[in-house]
């Protein structure tokens, strides 16, 4: 439940997470040696945070639960600098929130959509961040409020979000599309399946991809494609076995990686997968070398993909 961001540099920083309680530390990976360093420790330590890349080469990091006994909901923000590799705080949000989504909208603000204040009951509220000024200004509410779901930036703007948990953690297949000109969230298609604790990606013809999750009947192994030309969603393969939170990562030759998840009992897996959009099949390669969920999938400039952390046997 850490984040990683590729930075401008092309190393990754990887932030907080949990290990026996919420972390503040923070690494940085340079691809160029394979080696592993620490950067300056986070003002607050919190995990299931969101980490966005902005466009003058900054992170944000928002949200997420912290440390204690009973973990807090946070609703505070802050700003790593890869230029000097320091941390400082920025706006809070209006609400706790924790199992959001984040996403940079063209014109460099980041939208947060959804999220959690109990584990339980998804959130109708979203903010806009501005990094010009590091406030927060509330738009419009989601139709349905949700968490665990996923989001989607579109080919002209706007965002679309899918699945997740509603209230007493309801499974979903609804989606809705936000539009940034008007500060306004429309309904979208059904989902095929209900689904939370999924993962997603744009695709790179304009198509966003869902996977797995958690539906009513369990784990699920299916995929799901959206396509905003026809608005509708497509069902696209499956994954070779049933899981929760898989890693997905959009490869440079426009296929997807698909690694880890777990069953609903938290049995991790090394499964991995590949995705081909041009037939919405799926094929599996060799698996990881070691068995993990929650863990971050990050692609590098060179084409590799960064396997990071998660949780083992």
């Amino acid at each position: 439940a850490h984040s990683a961001t590729l930075l401008h540099t092309g190393k990754v920083l990887v932030a907080g997470g949990y290990y026996g309680s919420a972390l503040a530390v923070a690494e940085l990976y340079d691809p160029a040696n394979g080696t592993w360093s620490f950067t300056s420790t986070a003002l607050e330590p919190r995990g299931g945070h969101t980490a966005t890349l902005l466009l003058d080469g900054r992170v944000l990091i928002a949200g997420g639960s912290g440390s204690g006994s009973i973990p807090p909901t946070l609703k505070t923000a802050e700003i790593y600098d890869p230029a000097n590799g320091t941390w400082s705080a920025t706006g809070s949000m209006s609400e706790k929130r924790d199992s959001h989504t984040a996403t940079l909208l063209p014109d460099g603000r980041v939208l947060v959509a959804g999220g959690t204040e109990d584990d339980t009951n998804g959130l109708r509220t979203a903010e806009i961040y501005d990094p010009v000024t590091g406030i927060w200004t509330s738009t419009g509410n989601l139709i349905t409020g949700r968490f665990t779901h996923t989001a989607a930036l579109l080919s002209d703007g706007r965002v679309i979000i899918a699945g997740g948990a509603g209230t007493s953690r309801a499974i979903l297949a609804s989606s809705e599309i936000f539009n940034p000109g008007t500060g306004q969230w429309i309904p979208a298609a059904q989902l095929e399946a209900g689904r939370w604790l999924h993962s997603g990606t744009s695709l790179a013809d304009g198509r966003v991809l869902v996977v797995g999750g958690q539906g009513n009947s369990g784990a699920l192994s299916s995929a799901e494609v959206y396509d905003p030309v026809t608005e509708g969603w497509t069902e696209a393969g499956a994954l070779s076995s049933r899981r929760e939170q898989p890693g997905v990562t959009l490869l440079p030759n426009g296929r997807v990686l698909a690694t880890g998840g777990s069953s609903i009992l938290g049995k991790p897996f090394a499964d991995a997968d590949a995705f081909k959009p041009a037939t919405l099949a799926w094929s599996a390669i060799s698996p990881l070398n070691e068995v993990r969920v929650n863990h971050t999938a990050t692609l590098l400039k060179d084409g590799r993909v960064l396997i990071a952390g998660g949780s083992g046997r």
